[in-house]
């Protein structure tokens, strides 16, 4: 039996996360937070651990999964700032991992554990700065409470 190539192991990631990233999206698409914004979504854990692992095929496949399943609800001009945000959320850790350690994320120690904690912050508070100035320069909307929902996911 042949060995699957690495260009056709990439496409079933990218196929296969954006179908998970798509299904837990949709079914959570009747819990809005922010009308016309944001619901809940518990797919957005994905994107850190699945970027760590694949980089920026993970990226493209959460980016894609978030903008599938907004067309299931609320998909609007605005879907891009998500569709750009999900990418970031999962690609910027990934190359972080890599200016700081020279082996393969894992947290098989204290120090690479605290770093896996502090990137998926920075993940958060990437995606936050995306959606939510990006909702303020690009349509002139300044949301508190989507803001607050980004990047602690609750309201204060």
């Amino acid at each position: 039996m042949q060995e699957m190539s690495l260009r056709k192991r990439y496409q079933f990631i990218l196929i296969f996360m954006a179908f998970i990233v798509h299904g837990i999206g949709i079914a959570f698409n009747v819990m809005i937070l922010v009308p016309g914004f944001t619901e809940v979504r518990p797919v957005n854990a994905v994107p850190v651990p699945g970027g760590m692992m694949f980089g920026a095929t993970a990226g493209l496949a959460c980016a894609f999964g978030n903008l599938a399943a907004d067309c299931f609800g609320q998909l609007m001009p605005s879907s891009t700032l998500g569709f750009i945000g999900n990418f970031v959320a999962a690609y910027l850790p990934y190359r972080l991992w890599y200016i700081y350690r020279d082996e393969k994320p894992n947290v098989h120690s204290l120090g690479n554990l605290m770093l896996y904690v502090w990137l998926t912050f920075v993940s958060a508070l990437s995606v936050n700065w995306i959606i939510g100035s990006g909702m303020w320069l690009i349509f002139g909307i300044w949301t508190e409470t989507l803001n607050l929902y980004i990047l602690y996911g609750r309201k204060r």
